[in-house]
Formats: structure tokens, C-alpha cells, sequence
């Protein structure tokens, strides 16, 4: 809470007026090995238009995972 100087939540930022915030293109492939057992990835990259521009010196992210999942 406030009164305890723990606050959660997100701070805004200007955009500069802008409301273009980005293009982001991804992707995701599941692979089934047995019933037991999967392999999970995912790719997601994001191109960074006016607001990530105004606010940020790079304008380009890319993200991605590989999950191995184990069933029981």
C-alpha cells in the first residue's frame, strides 16, 4: 500500500503526442515428442514507432523462449 511505501502499479510516460506505439510480428511452435512430453518455442520481435521513440533511445525488441514440459 501507499502507507507502507510499496506501491504496485505502472507509471505513465509522454508520448509526445503520438499514438503510434509499434508493429510486432511472432510466433510460436509447439512440437509433441510423446504424450509426456513437449517442446514449446516462441519468437516475438517488435518494431518501436513514435511513442517507443519518443521515450526510448533503441527502438526495436525481440523476445523468445524454449519450454520443455514434463507431464505427470
Amino acid at each position: 500500500t501507499r502507507r507502507r511505501g510499496a506501491i504496485f502499479g505502472y507509471a505513465g510516460r509522454r508520448s509526445g503526442g503520438s499514438d503510434n506505439l509499434g508493429t510486432i510480428a511472432e510466433g510460436s511452435v509447439d512440437w509433441t515428442i510423446n504424450r509426456r512430453w513437449s517442446i514449446n518455442l516462441y519468437l516475438g520481435r517488435m518494431s518501436g514507432h513514435d511513442v517507443v521513440r519518443t521515450t526510448f533511445a533503441g527502438d526495436r525488441l525481440t523476445f523468445g523462449y524454449v519450454e520443455n514440459v514434463i507431464r505427470f
